[in-house]
């Protein structure tokens, strides 16, 4: 039998999950695995509508230390601090030095909240997933008060205008009198999609009577209120922060080559250009040579090839390419039963791209739900 060797995956996303799924294989080949990550696993798909009520919170999540541990995997509750790859071990922020043979990142990514002043209260980005949760509580709070409530979304990207319509839909169902504003950089919201869908979430938002706030900046956010550049500001009783995302620090400080942006890059085996035992999938990599969409489809697609090239790297054999797919299909949840449809050019709003959203969309944790019943 040949020694036993070490991989660690490093963050429980969605492009680890369809690995973290079959870690009996990997225990099979005799290679023990490690999973750091901070806990569980939010899928992002279903946050706008967990904040609507669409969705129950246990319907968006899966309990990854089950998953992990009752295959024979370790899982910690911990991130990873610092990796040191011409040595082959990280080190996490509860101390602890782990060294590996391979190591898989699926770090995610976060929010720019650095425009938010220390102290300020009720701002919450849109990642970590599970503050969809913490945004319906404050406005449930809120229902019985008398003064209207002020909500304001800092960004008119697809996160944006989704989380937009889902806060809408809930102040509706509460009954209370709200207004909401939507604030974005840009002249035109969902400005990096195609004519047809801009026009058609424009209506929509206009129809809901959202106030729009567009073609101006926000300098800074503090004191219940967001500055724009054009001298005015937005006062808030709570704050959604979807302006954009931005891979984790610690790559960026860390020996690996990264991007511009702080992205691992890999090659199209989802291998680090520097240090091939380093794999990375998801929204903290980018491929050499080509730019790809910070969207989930990408992650779910990388996930059987990253498995399939894990298992390969440790037993010698053929690797997988990772082929991004030009066109996808994007659908968003409008929280009013009807889905935004956006594939290349064409766009249309529909009941039925709600529900084929809300088809794959519990597909997708439900597969997962269940391994971990059947794991366990």
């Amino acid at each position: 039998m040949s020694p036993i060797k070490h991989l660690i995956f490093a963050g429980a996303g969605h492009a680890h999950l369809f690995a973290l799924s079959r870690i009996s294989e990997y225990v099979k080949s005799n290679i023990r695995v490690t999973v750091i990550s901070p806990g569980t696993f939010w899928y992002s798909g279903m946050g706008p509508g967990m904040l609507s009520g669409t969705y129950a919170d246990a319907e968006d999540r899966v309990d990854v230390e089950r998953l992990v541990t009752y295959q024979g995997g370790k899982f910690l509750e911990d991130r990873v601090s610092e990796i040191v790859p011409h040595e082959n071990y990280v080190l996490t922020e509860s101390g602890k030095k782990l060294e590996y043979h391979a190591l898989s990142l699926n770090l995610g990514s976060a929010v720019d909240d650095k425009l938010v002043e220390p102290g300020t209260q009720n701002v919450y980005p849109v990642k970590p997933i599970s503050n969809f949760l913490r945004v319906r509580e404050r406005i449930l709070q809120k229902a019985d008060s008398p003064e209207p409530l002020k909500l304001v979304v800092i960004g008119g990207g697809a996160s944006g205008c989704e989380a937009a319509a889902a806060a809408y839909r809930l102040s509706q169902e509460v009954a209370r009198p709200t207004l909401l504003t939507l604030v974005h950089s840009s002249h035109q919201v969902l400005d990096e999609h195609p004519r047809r869908a801009r026009k058609i979430m424009q209506e929509w938002l206009d129809e809901q009577e959202i106030k729009l706030k567009l073609g101006s900046s926000i300098t800074r956010i503090e004191n219940q209120k967001a500055f724009l550049e054009d001298g005015t500001h937005v006062s808030f009783d709570i704050a959604i922060l979807a302006t954009g995302v931005r891979p984790p620090h610690l790559l960026k400080v860390s020996p690996l080559r990264t991007a511009i942006d702080g992205s691992l890059v890999v090659n199209n085996f989802l291998q680090s250009v520097t240090y091939p035992n380093v794999f990375g999938a998801g929204d903290c990599v980018s491929l050499e040579n080509q730019e790809l969409d910070r969207v989930g489809v990408h992650a779910l697609k990388e996930g059987p090839v990253l498995h399939h090239n894990l298992l390969a790297y440790f037993n010698g054999l053929a690797m997988k390419r990772y082929e991004p797919q030009k066109r996808y299909l994007l659908i968003l949840n409008l929280s009013d039963e009807t889905g935004l449809a956006i594939w290349d050019r064409l766009a249309i709003r529909h009941p039925l791209a709600f529900k084929l959203k809300n088809y794959l969309d519990l597909q997708f944790t439900t597969r997962y739900q269940k391994t971990v019943v059947e794991k366990g």
